[in-house]
């Protein structure tokens, strides 16, 4: 009978030992693919507002650009640090760009 006792609770010590690491890892690969999932999930409503708007692109620059920063941050904690720099150097590149239209458009409207 102790021999079954020893047998039962070595048994569950062994399995829980191999359940544990084996459960941090898929949790950690499950979190990372449910962050690109919403990263994809919120750059593809952007590209969604652009097909339906009629707003010029300084207007959807304006419209986007909180959505898409709140995307790129949301991610971080999901994605490599390399990957995360290229998303943050994206974004940059963006806000440049939707800059040098909120200059080229205030100067065609003064007429310049």
């Amino acid at each position: 009978m102790s021999d079954e006792l020893n047998a039962a609770i070595i048994g569950g010590l062994v399995g829980a030992a191999a359940a544990g690491p084996i459960s941090y890892v898929l949790n950690w690969f499950q979190r990372r693919r449910e962050g690109k999932d919403r990263y994809l999930s919120a750059i593809a409503d952007i590209y969604a507002k652009l097909g339906e708007s009629n707003l010029d692109l300084f207007k959807f620059f304006e419209h986007s650009l909180p959505s898409f920063r709140s995307a790129i941050f949301g991610v971080q904690p999901y994605i490599p640090s390399v990957s995360y720099e290229r998303l943050v150097k994206l974004l940059r590149e963006y806000q440049v760009r939707g800059e040098q239209q909120s200059n080229w458009q205030h100067s065609t409207y003064q007429g310049v």
